[in-house]
């Protein structure tokens, strides 16, 4: 998804596949996701609307304080509550046409004077 889209950080456990099979999974993540990304995000100093957050369960609901994009995916009733878009089947890229179709729309907003002239 990362590479498809031109994104430069992505924040995922990492599945292991043995022979074709799922053989692990390696935590790159912990359990207080937001606490984690939020140190990431201020050192590049990045706004709310370019973080997309994929969510399944309620414990990652802080995620979504963070981001411009919401989606529920496979998610919980409060997370899609919560979400911009639902997404319920098991496949991650069911999600790419969200974030495409976000991307196009941040590119089409004009960037505002971060001190606008007041008149």
């Amino acid at each position: 998804v990362k590479g498809e889209l031109g994104i430069d950080h992505a924040f995922a456990n990492e599945l292991l596949f043995t022979d074709g099979k799922l053989s692990g999974v390696n935590l790159k993540v912990t359990s207080n996701k937001a606490n984690v990304l939020m140190d990431t995000i201020k050192r590049l100093g990045e706004e709310k609307k370019n973080i997309v957050a994929a969510v399944d369960g309620a414990n990652d609901l802080k995620l979504f304080e963070i981001s411009g994009l919401k989606i529920a995916f496979c998610a919980a009733p409060i997370v899609q509550k919560h979400a911009d878009h639902i997404v319920k089947e098991r496949d991650l890229r069911n999600i790419l046409p969200y974030i495409k179709k976000y991307l196009a729309k941040l590119q089409e907003t004009p960037k505002l004077a971060k001190n606008p002239a007041r008149h």
